[in-house]
């Protein structure tokens, strides 16, 4: 899209948008007002302050019209530009013939105030910032008149300050209130618009947290089921190694249900929970001791749930494989935040080492299913056999 097609945001249908739809309400308050009060300025300088020149302001009236049939055209934005524009103009011409330098700076602060309220989407920006510089060089306009004194052929020798201060009073008190108004219901409409959105999409967040959460349980259950009717070994070790990858993902849905942050799951509780079911799903003679060492933190459920497989693949291989001589089993777990925003976690055994432990689990995709997960997470894997088996992983975290 070019920059003329930006310019006319031809892809933007204000009638399915909550945002253009304010702004259109926005754009008719403003360019009624600015009709209503071009035309009371012009009467009441013309015929009650006997100021002849008060009727030149009228010619901002065809744009502002223009604006309006713009803004029913659904250009919404490109109608608010035209209004600023013109304003903006207006404004400098009127302060120049008339010398009043403070009140049409107010305005000026105010407009700019306004469009940074009003232009709050990705794709006004144009529309932005080309009125931000059309004010800012219509500001310089004013200045270099007041102070520098250019532009003083504009200068209308016939009006009295005193009396002209009236007019520019009325019209730029008039348009101040309007203008801020609008600005700040609109504003305030659009945030009440976004914080209600937010609310029902956390709601609806939840609720799918809430039924994958049950449905995986039903997984499970029917899991169980089936390991307690299986007969051979083999089966029943083929069924508890699905069981235990099913569980890593219910308790990911289970801990977003239950946090407050409906698209994270704390990642402390969550990992003790899957230890402590892996372990309780295979037995052993000896009881194997677990260490802990996390931080807190809250991890995305596109990375939690990865990260859970990785985990009971890693439980499930230590306890299986590498206590078959250790008298006292010991496996640590540290979750750490390092340096350059990477998540750290390392899980180490005192069990046999390599040869064992490496061994992978009946199904044959143990270790192969670690190397891809570490993959989709963007991470890194690495094994290191010293006084047992040390796991680290690394991988990419935001706050």
């Amino acid at each position: 899209m070019n920059l003329w097609e930006k310019f006319l945001l031809k892809n933007v249908d204000s009638r399915q948008d909550v945002f253009f739809e304010r702004m259109k309400k926005a754009v008719d308050i403003i360019g009624v007002n600015a009709l209503i009060c071009l035309t009371i300025t012009a009467i009441y300088g013309a015929f009650v302050l006997e100021n002849v020149t008060s009727w030149f302001i009228l010619i901002g009236v065809p744009f502002y019209v223009l604006s309006l049939f713009l803004n029913r055209q659904l250009k919404v934005v490109l109608a608010l530009s035209i209004q600023f524009i013109i304003s903006s103009i207006l404004l400098t011409v009127y302060s120049i013939r008339t010398g009043e330098e403070a009140y049409t700076h107010v305005h000026f602060i105010l407009m700019i105030s306004g469009i940074s309220l009003l232009y709050n989407r990705k794709e006004t920006r144009v529309h932005f910032y080309l009125n931000a510089l059309i004010i800012l060089i219509c500001i310089s306009i004013s200045f270099s008149s007041f102070y520098l004194g250019w532009f003083s052929y504009l200068v209308d020798p016939m009006v009295e300050p005193a009396t002209q201060r009236h007019l520019n009073f009325l019209f730029l008190v008039a348009c101040s209130i309007v203008f801020t108004s609008v600005i700040a219901v609109t504003n305030q409409r659009q945030q009440e618009t976004m914080q209600q959105s937010i609310a029902e999409q956390s709601v609806l967040l939840a609720e799918v947290n809430h039924r994958v959460k049950n449905n995986l349980a039903i997984i499970v259950s029917l899991l169980n089921m089936q390991l307690n009717s299986a007969k051979s070994k083999e089966t029943k070790n083929a069924i508890q190694v699905v069981h235990n990858r099913v569980m890593s993902m219910a308790l990911v849905h289970l801990k977003m249900y239950e946090n407050k942050n409906k698209s994270a799951v704390e990642l402390e509780s969550y990992i003790k929970e899957l230890v402590s079911g892996v372990d309780n799903s295979i037995s052993i003679s000896e009881k194997i001791k677990f260490e802990y060492d996390l931080d807190p933190i809250n991890l995305d459920v596109s990375a939690a749930i990865p990260m859970g497989l990785i985990l009971n693949e890693l439980i499930t291989n230590a306890i299986k494989h590498a206590f078959s001589a250790v008298d006292n089993p010991e496996i640590s777990i540290s979750l750490k935040r390092v340096k350059d925003r990477i998540l750290e976690l390392t899980v180490k055994d005192n069990g046999t080492g390599l040869a064992d432990s490496l061994e992978e689990n009946e199904d044959g995709i143990g270790i192969g299913l670690i190397r891809s997960l570490t993959e989709q997470l963007d991470g890194t894997c690495s094994f290191e056999n010293h006084h047992g088996l040390t796991f680290h992983l690394a991988i990419p975290y935001k706050d």
